[in-house]
């Protein structure tokens, strides 16, 4: 307990420093101390700016953020809390990009493993199916539930004809969807009555409806999958919007964000699996391609945020924001990590 207590007060401590480092460059450059109220008279860096800038809109959130002056010890937490944002989603955009490099490099392997074989990849062209259930978890009930009775559906086309139920994944009956090759999406219809309704068939009606791309589940799947006689399921999150019904009282007049879970299961001959793979190995160069710019333009983002500073301050995507020594006495090391 004293050694966590020892480890909590050191990184405070150390958050500190840095943060004092930036409060000392402020007052080097812009005469400004941590206290001082800051404006767009002092804030010089904010007169080059446009109004749509990142940092401009930061600033501006700051002030209109709080009762009476702004500060810049309060702006720089506003600036550091908004730069953390845009690194963890660098974050999470670098581990899709590594997971799909990974992904495509054991279907190549496994494409490659049916070619060394020179197996003919036999099998009538029967459609895949996906075999859909829905999970039922009190973590995915929401303020929904207060005044609607939901069902869930699926079909191919968003107009919501020929719709097949989708059931619990604790009941036996199931919901099978054939799977043509020219399909590329589904589409998950929620129905809901009010609560107070009585329950016939009829007092159903669609509320909302979440499309589900093919590519989707099948970039899901552990590629190793492939190699196996059956897939095993995978879940998917849906989520979706609800405009709930209006009262005289002005209750559930806004969108309900809303989230539910679906189980599915893949059957796919080997025919099938190999269509699939070759697929995934045209899916996969386009959303590394999409993740890498928004990588880039969140990288972007955050070099503008750091404007200010004159590269004293620099971000590394590996190593968060880095701070570069200014002077000789502010700090002992070449760079200190800031977050």
């Amino acid at each position: 307990m004293e050694e966590a207590r020892d480890s909590s007060k050191t990184q405070s401590d150390d958050l500190g420093f840095r943060k004092h480092l930036l409060y000392e460059f402020f007052l080097s450059k812009f005469n400004i101390n941590s206290y001082d109220t800051v404006d767009e008279n002092n804030l010089t860096f904010l007169k080059n700016l446009s109004n749509d800038s990142l940092l401009y809109h930061t600033f501006r959130k700051s002030r209109e953020s709080i009762v009476g002056d702004l500060t810049l010890d309060i702006f720089l937490d506003d600036l550091i809390h908004t730069i953390k944002v845009l690194h963890f989603q660098i974050v999470e955009e670098t581990s899709k990009i590594n997971k799909m490099k990974a992904n495509t490099r054991v279907i190549q392997a496994i494409m490659k493993k049916i070619e060394d074989k020179k197996r003919e990849v036999t099998g009538k062209d029967d459609l895949t199916q996906i075999s859909i259930s829905y999970v039922k978890d009190k973590k995915y009930e929401s303020e929904i539930f207060k005044i609607c009775r939901l069902k869930y559906k699926v079909s191919t086309n968003v107009s919501s004809e020929s719709m097949q139920s989708i059931y619990s994944e604790k009941k036996n009956r199931i919901c099978l969807l054939n799977v043509p090759p020219e399909l590329n999406m589904m589409f998950i219809h929620i129905l809901g009555k009010k609560v107070d309704t009585f329950i016939e068939e009829k007092d159903f009606n669609v509320i909302a409806t979440a499309s589900v791309p093919l590519m989707t589940l099948y970039s899901s799947l552990n590629p190793i999958y492939f190699e196996l006689d059956e897939i095993p399921p995978i879940f998917q999150e849906i989520n979706y919007e609800y405009n709930p019904f209006e009262n005289q009282l002005g209750e559930w007049t806004h969108e309900i964000n809303c989230t539910f879970e679906l189980r599915f299961t893949i059957k796919a001959n080997q025919k099938e699996k190999v269509n699939i793979m070759k697929s995934l190995l045209t899916y996969y160069p386009e959303m590394i391609t999409e993740n890498e710019n928004l990588m880039n333009k969140r990288i972007t983002l955050i070099q503008e945020l750091l404007t200010p500073f004159d590269g004293h301050v620099i971000y590394d995507k590996n190593s968060d924001l880095i701070l570069r020594k200014w002077s000789d006495r502010s700090c002992s090391i070449e760079f200190c990590s800031l977050i």
